[in-house]
């Protein structure tokens, strides 16, 4: 990336660039069914982790990962509601 130089679906794959790379023919109906996937999250918990990812982006690694660890807490405990801050 630093270099400048392009780079092709695979090899972006092999760096974590992309999680997942699909043949262009399934481009449409993979992306529907992760469409289809975010929208079924529960929205509170969708909050509650675009909270986390921002503050966490502002933090030192280890301060980012302590949020990122407590929230993930607060959701599997079934604590995290629309008024509550990770």
């Amino acid at each position: 990336m630093l270099s400048g130089r392009n780079i092709d679906a695979a090899e972006a794959h092999r760096f974590g660039i992309v999680c997942e790379v699909v043949p262009t023919d399934d481009l449409d109906s993979r992306t529907a069914e992760l469409a289809g996937q975010l929208a079924r999250i529960d929205q509170p918990v969708a909050r509650a982790l675009r909270r986390c990812l921002r503050a966490a982006n502002d933090l030192p690694l280890g301060d980012g990962l302590f949020v990122e660890r407590r929230s993930a807490r607060l959701v599997a405990a079934g604590s995290i509601g629309d008024t509550q801050t990770p």
